[in-house]
């Protein structure tokens, strides 16, 4: 396989860094991101494109680790609450260079959830219909002192449903055009894409019944996605890059709406000495470099909407700061990446992210 100029793979591990994962992840979701190659950022999108008929493929595997509710407060609810130990998400990302200054990407995940669980009786059943209980249920017993008596351990239907929820997600696609070429030291683009519903949305909890569509895999809505990125080279060794991607989300099945969501990331990069072992020094390929990233990525997403309803412990927002390191060797690369939340401000009760990880190997060609 041929060296990949640098100034060619830079371009590609751009546009491939943030279509995985830019959909960050709020609570139990991860989104989208691209893996592209030496010299981006990780999560956070920058304005370069490919050259024309250049191609990538990447893949990508998140970690997510939440903190759990407990089973107190998933009983003693009258909502529909849930919690998420771990969330994962394996994912295929391919990139072309249709032009010189535009690129279309796409992503295909496997998504994850573990430990999910949800007292039975907040469960909806299959219709998407909330569960009724009879007034007889419902109403408050009392001892013979006419004291209240707690049955709610004993209750029927009281109980924690216990699941792994896992399949494929949504394809989503990402076309980024250059606004400038390259002669100048900042490049902006613009961003438009589209989240198809082929994901699966039939996946059942350990009770038989299915989960609601906004823990499904894939969420069944065909959903736009529009932004606007940036990049600017400081000197040889420094750069930065930045990006705006608002997903407009339409109603999926079961009356099921995910709300909208804002990614807003900014990262600066740092490139020390190359190293290259063949050809003349005045020639530009790179054998192998090392670029250390650090990013602020931030998603801000709206309720969830079921048959025209808000979920009040959905949506909110969420900032991490992430510290990562790309190692590159011809055309190939690898990263790995951390992440912890600075700033949460979530709605109701929800399993907030704890801390991410991820990493990627991609090959340019």
């Amino acid at each position: 396989m041929s060296i990949i100029p640098r100034s060619k793979i830079l371009p590609v591990f751009a546009c491939s860094a943030s279509l995985i994962a830019s959909l960050s992840c709020l609570a139990d979701h991860v989104g989208l991101q691209i893996d592209g190659g030496a010299g981006s950022a990780i999560t956070t999108m920058g304005a370069e494109t490919l050259s024309r008929s250049q191609q990538v493929m990447s893949l990508q595997y998140q970690y997510v680790s939440l903190d759990e509710l407990s089973d107190e407060t998933l009983l003693e609810s009258d909502e529909s609450l849930h919690s998420v130990s771990d969330f994962s998400q394996l994912s295929i990302g391919y990139s072309l260079g249709i032009s010189d200054r535009f690129t279309l990407s796409a992503v295909l995940p496997y998504v994850s959830r573990d430990g999910f669980r949800e007292a039975e009786h907040n469960h909806h059943d299959e219709s998407g219909e909330a569960e009724h209980h009879d007034e007889d249920d419902e109403a408050e017993h009392h001892d013979e002192n006419g004291e209240a008596e707690d049955h709610d351990a004993e209750a029927p239907g009281g109980e924690i449903i216990d699941s792994d929820i896992s399949g494929w997600g949504d394809l989503s696609l990402l076309g980024r055009f250059a606004l400038n070429g390259e002669e100048s030291n900042s490049r902006y683009a613009l961003l438009a894409g589209l989240k198809t519903p082929t994901g699966s949305t039939s996946e059942k909890l350990a009770n038989g019944e299915r989960a609601e569509i906004e823990h499904q895999p894939g969420s069944g809505s065909w959903d736009p996605l529009m932004g606007i990125a940036m990049s600017s080279q400081l000197s040889p060794q420094w750069s930065v890059s930045s990006n705006l991607l608002y997903q407009l989300t339409t109603e999926g099945q079961r009356d099921t709406e995910i709300g909208d969501s804002l990614m807003y990331n900014g990262a600066i990069i740092w490139s020390p000495a190359t190293h290259s072992h063949q050809g003349s020094p005045n020639i530009s390929h790179v054998d192998q470099s090392w670029q250390l990233v650090l990013e602020l990525n931030g998603e801000w997403r709206d309720k969830t909407r079921v048959n025209g309803h808000s979920d009040k412990n959905t949506g909110g927002n969420v900032i991490f700061a992430s510290a990562g390191a790309r190692w590159s060797y011809g055309a190939w690369s690898t990263h790995i990446a951390f992440n912890a939340p600075i700033q949460k401000n979530f709605n109701g009760l929800q399993s907030e992210p704890d801390w991410r990880l991820s990493s990627a190997v991609t090959v340019a060609f």
